[in-house]
Order: structure tokens, then C-alpha cells, then sequence
């Protein structure tokens, strides 16, 4: 059931009375054979997800209340906000531009006008609240919402332009070190981008699609680069997967370049080591860095398994026989 639906349920009676605790002075009936019809009405539930922007539990949300028929939170749409305990009053802001901390910002993109909810976050990304234990608990709703310019957007023109100037902000986010905010804007854009038909030059043509694709280039690097920034280097290394799909020159040698730093924050100094191989052009010197800084992190791997790798040679041949194994 959804909420706010209702239903009819149709059942016998000792159907309806099955896992029922009687009580002492209400008996439930034995051998009650009647046919029941059950009306119910599912006001709301309890809703329990990850809300943080990579997935990474840093941010849960536990919705109070929810109305599916009400609009969804967007990114650039201006939202006013009560928050309990910490902001005295009402607060508005315009949704993805840094105006809130990280815990507000991903936890109302997920929610819908007139939600009220429940978020446990990490104290890091609650610097409003300035407590000093690991996270911290907080409830929000969403009092109003005024739609962006997304939800206004008609056709592929109009969702280019609105997604070009949600880049251009998300830019800003990166140089202001709001790498986590960032990020998540990136990848929204690209994903996007992938529901507008003129990127297959279905429509109008080369043109429209070459705009296209450069901008979901940027998007998938400048993710990476925001992930590299946050020592979130899975998803760089992911980020930059998805970019050499389909980039093509110095952009090709730039997703090389970030896979290569990315695979050296996971301590794969061979990928990168051959990730390096394949830059050229003006990456080239940046690349020649990386490849130094991945043989010196392989030589400390090496010289911190050596002990280990002697320990296990020297006990080959001290083992006893199989067969004289009882």
C-alpha cells in the first residue's frame, strides 16, 4: 500500500484472529466461522534510507512523515526549513549552492514539500551544530518549496541551459572546497544529460550532441577530481571509468591521469603505473610525478611485506608428513 491509500480486506474469522493476544476480558471466539470485510487506511510509516551523497551512511534519514503526492526537492529550488534543535527560526535557502552544510543539503534533496524527518549524520558535516561527538541527531521539515528552474524546463534546450548553469555553480562549490556537494551535482548533471534525446543526434543533429558530450566530459573529470579532493578514490577511479567511455583527446589524457592518482590513493601502484603510461600531451609532466610517487609508494608496500613473506618461506618444509598425521 502507498500512503494515504485505501484498501479492503475480505477474511474469516479465525483468519482475522490468528497471532491475536487475547485479553482477560475480551475472549476472542472459538469457532467463528463468519466472513469479515477489513477497511484500512495507511496514514503514513516509518522509512529508514541512506541519504548521504555517496551511499556511505554518513547520513541517514528517517522519514516521519512523508506525502507521496507532493513534490520532490530539486536542487536550485528554494525551500524553507525547520530545523529542531539548532536553528531558532525559520530557514530558507536555495537548495545546492552551499547555503546549508552537507547534512541539510543531502537530506532535503530527498525529501518532499511538507516531509518531516528524522536525520542521524556525522559531526563533520553539521558544523552549525559544534558538538563534539561522532554524529549527531536533528529533525527537519520542509515547510514550503518553490520549484527550481529543472521543473520549469521545456524541452532540450531549456534542460541544456538549466544543466550548463548547474555546472557552472557546481564549478564554484569545487573551488570553494565543497567537494562532497560538488560531486554529487556532477554526477546529477550527467545522469541527466543521458535523458536528453539530442545526446544520440536524434534531433538536432552533431552540433547538439558534440555540446552535449563535452559537458558530460567535464562532468565525469571534475567529479573524479572532487573525489580525489575528498580521499574518496573508488569513486574517482569509477568517475573516470565512466569518462574514458567516451572522451577523446587531451580530455582522454586527462581521465588517465586522475584514474592513475586515483588508483595510487588505493594503493594499486602497477594500474597506475601503466594509467601513467598513456598520458601525453600537456598531462605528460603531471603524469611523470604520479609514476615517481607510485614507485616509491610500491617500494614501501614491498619493504613493509618483506618480514611477512620470510615468516611464511621459513616455515616451508617444518610442516609434518600427511601420512604421518594420525
Amino acid at each position: 500500500m502507498r500512503r494515504g491509500e485505501r484498501s479492503e480486506v475480505r477474511c474469516t474469522g479465525p483468519r482475522l484472529h490468528e497471532g491475536v493476544v487475547p485479553l482477560p476480558l475480551l475472549p476472542l471466539p472459538e469457532g467463528d466461522e463468519r466472513r469479515w470485510l477489513l477497511t484500512m487506511l495507511l496514514e503514513d510509516f516509518i522509512e529508514t534510507s541512506d541519504a548521504s551523497f555517496e551511499q556511505d551512511r554518513s547520513v541517514v534519514l528517517k522519514s516521519l512523515h512523508s506525502r507521496d503526492a507532493n513534490m520532490r526537492c530539486e536542487a536550485l529550488g528554494r525551500c524553507e526549513l525547520r530545523v529542531e534543535p539548532g536553528y531558532p527560526g525559520p530557514l530558507c535557502a536555495l537548495l545546492g549552492t552551499g547555503e546549508l552544510c552537507d547534512a541539510l543539503e543531502c537530506s532535503v534533496l530527498r525529501m518532499r514539500e511538507h516531509d518531516l524527518a528524522e536525520v542521524t549524520a556525522d559531526a563533520k558535516l553539521c558544523d552549525w551544530r559544534g558538538e563534539k561527538s561522532e554524529s549527531v541527531t536533528f529533525q527537519v521539515e520542509v515547510t514550503s518549496y518553490l520549484p527550481g528552474d529543472w521543473e520549469h524546463a521545456r524541452g532540450d534546450e531549456e534542460k541544456l541551459e538549466v544543466l550548463a548553469r548547474r555546472k557552472d555553480a557546481a564549478v564554484g562549490l569545487l573551488k570553494t572546497g565543497r567537494y562532497g556537494l560538488a560531486a554529487f551535482h556532477f554526477r546529477e548533471i550527467a545522469l541527466r544529460l543521458g535523458y536528453i534525446d539530442d545526446f544520440r543526434g536524434l534531433k538536432a543533429g552533431e552540433a547538439r550532441a558534440a555540446q552535449v558530450r563535452e559537458l558530460k566530459e567535464a562532468c565525469w573529470l571534475n567529479r573524479a577530481l572532487c573525489l580525489i579532493k575528498a580521499s574518496n578514490f573508488k569513486g574517482a577511479q569509477d568517475a573516470c571509468d565512466q569518462a574514458l567511455e567516451f572522451t577523446s583527446g587531451d580530455r582522454r589524457a586527462k581521465a588517465y591521469l586522475r584514474r592513475a592518482q586515483a588508483k595510487l590513493g588505493l594503493d594499486d601502484c602497477a594500474a597506475a603505473l601503466q594509467d601513467c603510461l598513456c598520458v601525453d600531451g600537456e598531462c605528460a609532466r603531471e603524469a611523470q610525478q604520479v609514476a615517481l610517487q607510485a614507485a616509491r609508494r610500491q617500494k614501501l608496500l614491498d619493504a613493509e611485506a618483506k618480514p611477512l613473506a620470510a615468516r611464511m618461506c621459513s616455515a616451508l618444509g617444518q610442516l609434518p608428513h600427511p601420512l604421518d598425521v594420525d
